[in-house]
């Protein structure tokens, strides 16, 4: 592929799954660097075309920028705002891009030190309509 002539997408075809969100709370805690790692087969890059060009692949860009700012989080890397702020804005638009409108039930919270509960949503048990990340997964793995 030469400059502008390549495809959108990975050459993939991706089926429609169900998944339900949990609380997982034994996995991707916010101080697992390792667990956070495994997140980036080939570092998201993949070659494609007679010539092997080099793309990054958008999915592994977003989980990149999530860890980005979970380890600015972490290590209070004021140094890196400018590399976060870019995530904050890449996550918001790719997000407002797969609108997902599945409905999450509202969970109500006693607000500590005041009698009075706020309306919120978890998200957990709920059942979204996706496409199936894990065939991604393992074309980059290939």
């Amino acid at each position: 592929y030469q400059g502008s002539d390549y495809p959108a997408q990975l050459p993939l075809h991706l089926p429609i799954v169900g998944l339900q969100l949990d609380r997982a709370n034994d996995h991707f805690s916010l101080f697992d660097d390792e667990e956070w790692g495994t997140q980036f087969p080939a570092d998201g890059f993949t070659d494609l075309g007679p010539s092997q060009r080099p793309f990054h692949v958008a999915m592994f860009h977003q989980m990149h920028c999530l860890d980005v700012i979970r380890v600015g989080f972490v290590t209070n890397r004021t140094g890196a705002s400018h590399h976060i702020t870019h995530c904050l804005r890449y996550l918001r638009q790719t997000i407002l891009c797969k609108a997902d409108t599945t409905l999450e039930e509202t969970v109500f919270k006693k607000v500590e030190d005041h009698n009075e509960w706020r309306a919120g949503a978890n998200g957990v048990g709920m059942v979204h309509r996706c496409r199936d990340w894990t065939a991604v997964w393992k074309y980059m793995r290939e």
